[in-house]
Order: structure tokens, then C-alpha cells, then sequence
């Protein structure tokens, strides 16, 4: 009966949205009915919700004396939404009755001085279901504010206020939250360079009263947020990038102050070059730690098929969880080199050395033992064109080598390869493989020592993609695919997994005023054991300022593993159907 009367409510809406003329004067405006339903169920559950929503929605758009002078934009909306919750024997209905309204306003928009106001309210039913649990709840936003800009004669302020309030009706909870952001900012731009300083205060409110649980969660933060930036093109060859940056926030007690200077040089097209340097401070519950860092990094290009890259740094941190320095030296070379046939052949080497020194700290009686180490790692790939066969075939090679003096090392060999053909103008397929094999002694404290670990993995994947046209405005894409793969972790087990995949979709345009949208996917997985399946049908249908949507999704998903001693499948279905017709003017 129910569904009969919201069939006949639609017939109605689209009637006289027919007869509804367009305003002037700034109004606007807009009407809309919606209709949807959810359902969710398990081997033991079933859940349901329909929900009726009305949303009626005016405003105006208008300037006192002149645009420039004061422009505003009122508008008010009335939402309406009538739900009915149902699980297993148990059901409830509610009703919700919203007012919003935004407000907004800019002042002298042509000045050196321009500002703006702004407030707005906004109340919306949100809901949530799956199989055992259906529950409705509204939110509620307010939100007002102000920002601005002054162009002064030797820089440019501006500045930003805002407020905002969060309460959330939860069936069994209320939750609340208060929010107030202030921001200053100045900026400058000078003919090599720019400056500019941002000052943010954030103070934060939370409550929420749990009644299901008997349980209530209350906390507040003030933050502070300082940020300067300056850059300065010393010349066309030479750029200098700064920034410093402070916080402060009461909620975790955190003090953070951090600063940065980095230095671009690029004289030439075959060298470039920069050093720079970071530092921060942090302080938390009575403790501190301060970091230090050194970079320097270049590339000079040799030829146009050789490049050879050098990295140095030096780390620094000491404070009361750590006293600990460190150095890196990394020198690099890479090759590429395209020969006849479309072959292009790559080939690099890394190679990179570390100091590391650390002391004990007071409130650490475990002390990291001082490392010394050195890796390389070295890579060799192709790729190549095949006409014939509208294919293109690459793959690479790598070996990574580390040693250390506390008796850690690593070795890894790495592989790949694809090969992608296009089969026919709308038919491709790609094939690729992946192999690692790393062996390793890893280093963890003074009490365990080192760890030995063996891994081996090996995984192939196969995708397949179609298109096709229909008619005059349709398309039809379908894709599909494997994956493969196996690991085996220190001499355990073999891990297996096999991961099939299917996805289709098809969209036409009937016209020009009816677009029609599906999709269908399948998947499973061996490893979890789950299979899944999904739909979705949807038509969307536009009459001059009349728009209509209507659609429905459906999911399936099941399991082999056992539920417990009923010894059943593990399965659940989700879907939904919605409508929705809305007119503007």
C-alpha cells in the first residue's frame, strides 16, 4: 500500500513541476522528492530502511546600490525526511524537521579593502544499516565567519575568522563538537623573490556522551600555528628556498619549532647541484629532542646516455629518547641507450656507505651498538617495440647487496617483466611477472640480536580489456583477468593465491534526455575465501529543468570458511533502490 501511494505522490510531483515558471529578480529556487530503500541480511540477520525526503529550497542573489559596493546571496531550505527502521521483529519510524539557511555577503569588492561575511546552517539526516543494525540520526552544522584582505603600500594583509558547532543526535548518543580558526597573514612579492608570514589559532571542543555504553569523552585543545616562507632568485643560476615554522597545542602538549634553507644551483643543462640544512626542536610531557640535518645532492650528465648522480648527508638528533649520528655518501651512474628496431636498454648502478654512531640516553637502558654499513644495488632493463604483433615487451633485472659490521646483511635479486598487445583497435591484453629472492641477518637489539629471514615470491597477472561501440551513443567495456602468486616466508608453508576477476559495464543515451548507466563485477579471492559479486542499474532523465534518477545496487558476498558450529556458509547481501526527481527555476 505504501509503495502504491509514493507512486502516486511521484505521478503528482512531475505534473505540476510542469506548470512551475522560471523567477527573475535574483530568485531561484529549487523542489525535491526522494525516495530510498536499503537492505542488508546474513545467515542470521535482516535488516531494512525506507526513508521519504522532501528538500524545498529558495534564495535570492542581489547587490545594495551597486555589485562593488554590497553583494549578498539569502537562501533558506526546509528538509523533511520520514524513515522507517526495521531489524529482524523489531521496528521504528522516525521524523526529522530541518530549517537551514546560508547567508553571505561581500563588501566593496573594487577597493584596496574588500571583506566578507558569511553564516550558514545546515541539518541533514544521515543513516546507517547492515545486517542486525538500522539506525537514523541528524547532524547539524553552523558555521559563520569573516575574511578579508588590506593592500598596504609595502605588503598585503589578510586575515580570516570562523566559528563552527557540530551536534550529531545519535539514537543511544549525543556528540558535540566546537571549532574557532583565526588567521593573519602577510605577503610580498619583490622582482627576484617572495615573502610571506601566516599566524593561525585553533581552539577545539569535544563531548561525547555515550548512553549505550554509559561512557562520556571530554577534551579541549588551543593550537598555534606560525609559518614564514621566503625565496630569493639570486641570479638566473642560483635560487635560495627558506621556511620556519613553530606549533604549540595544549591537547598533546606538543612544542614543535622547525626550520629549513636550501640552496638550487643549476650554472649549466648538464650540471645541477644543492645544499641545504634542517633543523627542528620538540618538546612533549617535560621531554625535548632536537634534530639536525646537512644535505648536499648533484648530477652531472656525462653524456646525453650517461648520468651520474652524488648524495651526502649528515643526521643529527639528541635528546632524552635519543643521541644518535649518522652520515650517508651515495654515487650513482645511469645508462640509457635507444638503438635501431625501437630497443632501448637501461642500466644503473648505486652505490651507498653509512656511519652510525649512538650514546645511551637517561631513560633508555637498551643502547643501539654503533653501525657501519654499505650497499649497492645494480639494475639492467630493455624494452622493445614489436610491430608485427602490436606489442611492447620490457623487463628489468636488479641485485641489492648490503653488509654491515654488526654481522647483518642482505641480498635480494628482483625481476619483471610485461608484455602488452593490442589484439585488435578495442582488444589489449597485458601480461606480467614479478620474482624477488632475499635472504637476510637483521639486526634488532643487544638482547635478540639477529634474525634470520628467506623469502621467495613469485606472481603473474593477466588482464584482458574490450570496447565496443552501440548504436550512437552507447559503449560497451568488459574486462577480466588472473592473478597468481606464491611466497614462501623462511622455509614455511607456501603461500598461494589465485585471484580471478570479471567487470563489465554498459552506458547508452537513448536520446538526449535519458542516459542509461549498469555495471556488473565478480572476484574471489583463495586466500580470504571470499567470493563477490555486485550490480548496479541506473537511468537519469532530464526534462528542461525537471531532473529524475532512478537506480538500484546490489551486493553479494559469500564464504566458504565455517560459521561456527551451524557449519554454514558465511553469506550477506547489501542493496539498495533510490529515486529521485528534483526541479529548479
Amino acid at each position: 500500500m505504501k509503495k502504491h501511494m509514493v507512486a502516486r505522490a511521484i505521478i503528482a510531483l512531475i505534473s505540476s513541476f510542469t506548470i512551475l515558471q522560471a523567477e527573475s529578480n535574483g530568485f531561484y529556487g529549487n523542489l525535491e522528492y526522494g525516495y530510498t530503500e536499503n537492505r542488508a541480511s546474513d545467515v542470521n540477520n535482516k535488516s531494512s530502511q525506507e526513508a521519504m525526503i522532501q528538500n524545498y529550497t529558495l534564495g535570492k542573489t542581489g547587490y545594495v546600490y551597486n555589485p562593488n559596493l554590497m553583494s549578498y546571496l539569502v537562501q533558506g531550505s526546509l528538509m523533511v525526511t520520514d524513515t522507517t527502521n526495521k531489524t529482524n521483529d523489531q521496528s521504528y519510524d522516525s521524523k526529522n524537521k530541518s530549517m537551514n539557511y546560508r547567508v553571505s555577503t561581500d563588501f566593496i569588492r573594487s577597493t584596496k579593502y574588500p571583506f566578507s561575511l558569511y553564516g550558514e546552517k545546515t541539518s541533514n539526516p544521515y543513516s546507517s544499516i547492515q545486517a542486525g543494525s538500522s539506525m537514523s540520526y541528524n547532524q547539524t552544522d553552523d558555521r559563520y565567519g569573516v575574511n578579508g584582505s588590506v593592500e598596504l603600500p609595502y605588503f598585503n594583509l589578510r586575515y580570516s575568522g570562523e566559528s563552527s558547532d557540530m551536534q550529531r543526535d545519535e539514537t543511544n548518543a549525543d556528540e558535540t563538537r566546537k571549532n574557532k580558526n583565526y588567521t593573519l597573514s602577510v605577503d610580498k612579492r619583490f622582482n627576484d623573490g617572495t615573502f610571506s608570514a601566516v599566524y593561525s589559532n585553533r581552539t577545539r571542543d569535544y563531548l561525547r556522551d555515550d548512553r549505550y555504553f554509559q561512557s562520556k569523552q571530554e577534551w579541549s585543545d588551543q593550537a598555534q600555528d606560525i609559518r614564514i616562507n621566503g625565496s630569493w632568485n639570486v641570479d638566473k643560476t642560483l635560487r635560495i628556498d627558506s621556511y620556519l615554522t613553530y606549533m604549540d597545542s595544549s591537547y598533546s602538549d606538543m612544542k614543535n619549532m622547525m626550520g629549513s634553507v636550501n640552496i638550487n644551483w643549476n650554472p649549466t643543462a648538464k650540471y645541477m647541484a644543492s645544499v641545504g640544512a634542517t633543523a627542528s626542536t620538540i618538546s612533549s610531557g617535560g621531554k625535548s629532542s632536537d634534530t639536525v640535518m646537512l644535505f648536499g645532492n648533484s648530477s652531472y650528465m656525462v653524456t646525453p646516455e650517461f648520468t651520474t648522480t652524488q648524495n651526502v648527508s649528515l643526521y643529527r638528533v639528541a635528546g632524552d629518547y635519543s643521541d644518535m649520528t649518522m652520515g650517508t655518501a651515495m654515487l650513482g651512474g645511469h645508462y640509457t641507450k635507444a638503438l635501431e628496431d625501437n630497443l632501448v636498454l637501461t642500466a644503473g648502478l648505486d652505490v651507498i656507505g653509512k656511519v652510525e654512531k649512538n650514546k645511551a640516553v637517561s631513560d633508555i637502558n637498551i643502547t643501539a651498538p654503533d653501525r657501519n654499513s654499505y650497499s649497492y644495488t645494480a639494475s639492467f632493463g630493455a624494452s622493445k617495440r614489436v610491430e608485427a604483433i602490436s606489442s611492447s615487451l620490457s623487463g628489468n633485472l636488479s641485485y641489492y647487496n648490503s653488509e654491515s659490521t654488526l654481522n647483518d646483511s642482505t641480498k635480494r635479486i628482483s625481476a619483471n617483466m610485461m608484455l602488452s598487445t593490442m589484439i585488435s583497435n578495442n582488444f589489449y591484453n597485458t601480461l606480467s611477472g614479478y620474482y624477488t629472492s632475499e635472504t637476510g641477518r637483521y639486526y634488532t637489539d643487544p638482547t635478540t640480536g639477529a634474525i634470520q629471514m628467506d623469502l621467495e615470491s613469485v606472481t603473474v597477472d593477466n588482464n584482458l580489456r574490450y570496447w565496443y561501440d552501440v548504436g550512437y551513443d552507447g559503449k560497451i567495456s568488459l574486462g577480466g583477468g588472473v592473478t597468481y602468486s606464491e611466497s614462501q616466508y623462511n622455509q614455511q608453508e607456501k603461500l598461494v593465491r589465485i585471484f580471478p576477476h570479471a567487470e563489465g559495464s554498459f552506458t547508452y543515451k537513448f536520446f538526449r534526455t535519458l542516459l542509461f548507466n549498469s555495471n556488473l563485477s565478480a572476484s574471489q579471492d583463495s586466500v580470504s575465501d571470499l567470493t563477490n559479486y555486485s550490480a548496479y542499474i541506473g537511468l537519469n532523465y532530464t526534462l528542461r529543468k525537471i531532473i529524475m534518477s532512478f537506480g538500484t545496487r546490489y551486493f553479494y558476498q559469500t564464504s566458504g570458511a565455517s560459521s561456527g558450529a551451524s557449519g554454514v556458509n558465511q553469506e550477506s547481501t547489501q542493496s539498495s533502490v533510490f529515486f529521485k526527481i528534483s526541479r529548479s527555476f
